[in-house]
């Protein structure tokens, strides 16, 4: 019994990725940014590589859950600002306004600021909408120009502030005379 015990040494299952690799060896928490470039392999493009593509392709066909699916799968490889922005936004077309909220918090991105404004707009959170379009606190530091302006305008018009409205819809439409709603 002890021979048979002592010949079969089971061996540790090989790692399939470099997440399991580096979860094996004791390497945690390494945060990789989306704009490094990713080592394609002789088999073919990256996981992030496919897995963005599928995002994008879901977004054009207006597959919405599928869309956020792959944004999840961005997210979990490689947090980053740009993919919780792509998170965000899949979670927006969605109509998953908390969850897009929640994950655009603190993303300095201009387009993740602009998109967290309009969760808070559809969620009536007129503070947070605010907040998130004035980085500067002036109308000329507002994220998105004509289009942020507009949004900011939106805000503050159902706040009850039509003096302040009326200056962003103009500020907008010197900005930008093609924005017919403002």
């Amino acid at each position: 019994a002890a021979q048979i015990a002592a010949s079969v040494v089971p061996r540790p299952p090989r790692p399939k990725s470099q997440r399991q690799r580096n979860r094996r060896h004791g390497v945690h928490g390494v945060r990789r940014v989306m704009e490094r470039p990713e080592a394609e392999s002789s088999s073919g493009p990256s996981f992030l590589t496919q897995a963005k593509l599928a995002y994008e392709y879901s977004l054009k066909n207006l597959l919405w859950k599928q869309a956020v699916f792959y944004a999840e799968r961005l997210v979990a490889e490689r947090p980053c600002d740009e993919t919780t922005y792509l998170l965000g936004l899949a979670y927006f077309h969605n109509q998953e306004m908390a969850r897009a909220q929640w994950h655009l918090q603190g993303n300095k991105l201009p387009d993740a600021r602009y998109l967290l404004a309009r969760c808070c707009l559809q969620m009536k959170r007129w503070d947070l909408a605010e907040d998130a379009l004035l980085s500067g606190g002036t109308l000329n530091d507002v994220v998105n120009g004509a289009a942020g302006l507009f949004l900011l305008g939106q805000v503050q018009e159902r706040q009850g502030r039509r003096e302040q409205a009326v200056q962003c819809y103009a500020k907008c439409l010197q900005d930008c005379p093609f924005m017919w709603d403002a």
